[in-house]
C-alpha cells in the first residue's frame, strides 16, 4: 500500500506552478509590449462612457430644467413666423386676385381667408376651368392654381402649428422619458459587475 499512497505535494503541483509561471510570464510579457493599446482602450472606453452619460442623460435632463424653468422648447417643427408669412402671402395673393374681378373690400377678402373660404378664388376659377388650355396660356387658370397651392401650403402649415403644439404641451415627458433607457442600461451594467465581483 505504501507504494500507492498519495504523492507529496511538490509532485502534485509542479505542473500547474510551471504553466502558471509560465502564463503569467507571458501575460506579463504581452501587457508590457502592448500598454499604449491599453491605455487607449481605457481612454476610449472612459470618453464613449461620458459622451453616453451626457448625451443620453444628462442633456436631455437639462433641457427639461431648462423647459421648466425658463419655457424654453427643443422640439420644434416649424416657426409662428413662418407660418405667419405663409398666410399673408395667401392673403395678398387672394386680395390682388379679387380686385381684378369685382370691387372687393379688402377687409372682407381677409376675413373670408382667415375662415379657409376662397370663393372669391373658386368662382373665377371654375369659369376658367370650362376652357382650360385656352385659359391656361391666356387667362387667369395658372395664377388660381397656384393660389390654391398656396392654400394647401397654408392648411398643412396650420396642421403642423397644431402638431408643434402637441409636442411642446408633452415636451417635458418625452425628455424625461428619453433618460429611461440610458439609466436603466448603465444600473444594469452597474449591477452585473458588482455581482461578478462580489462572485468573485
Amino acid at each position: 500500500m505504501q507504494n500507492y499512497s498519495r504523492p507529496s505535494l511538490a509532485i502534485r503541483c509542479w505542473i500547474p506552478a510551471v504553466v502558471l509561471v509560465a502564463s503569467a510570464r507571458l501575460l506579463s510579457s504581452y501587457i508590457t509590449e502592448h500598454r499604449d493599446d491599453f491605455k487607449d482602450w481605457i481612454a476610449d472606453g472612459l470618453f464613449t462612457l461620458r459622451n453616453y452619460i451626457s448625451q443620453y442623460i444628462l442633456a436631455p435632463l437639462k433641457h427639461g430644467y431648462e423647459t421648466i424653468r425658463y419655457g424654453k422648447h427643443t422640439y420644434s417643427v416649424m416657426s409662428d413666423e413662418s407660418l405667419a408669412s405663409d398666410f399673408r402671402s395667401l392673403e395678398d395673393m387672394v386680395i390682388g386676385f379679387a380686385k381684378r374681378f369685382s370691387d372687393v373690400n379688402p377687409d372682407d377678402v381677409r376675413y373670408r381667408v382667415e375662415h379657409g373660404d376662397l370663393s372669391d378664388v373658386m368662382q373665377v376659377y371654375s369659369q376658367e376651368m370650362q376652357q382650360p388650355f385656352r385659359n391656361a396660356v391666356f387667362g387667369d387658370l395658372v395664377q388660381a392654381m397656384l393660389i390654391q397651392v398656396q392654400k394647401v401650403k397654408v392648411d398643412v402649415g396650420q396642421t403642423m402649428a397644431a402638431l408643434d403644439k402637441l409636442l411642446k404641451s408633452n415636451e417635458l415627458n418625452f425628455l424625461l422619458l428619453s433618460t429611461v433607457p440610458a439609466t436603466l442600461s448603465i444600473y444594469a451594467a452597474a449591477k452585473w459587475l458588482s455581482i461578478r465581483i462580489s462572485c468573485n
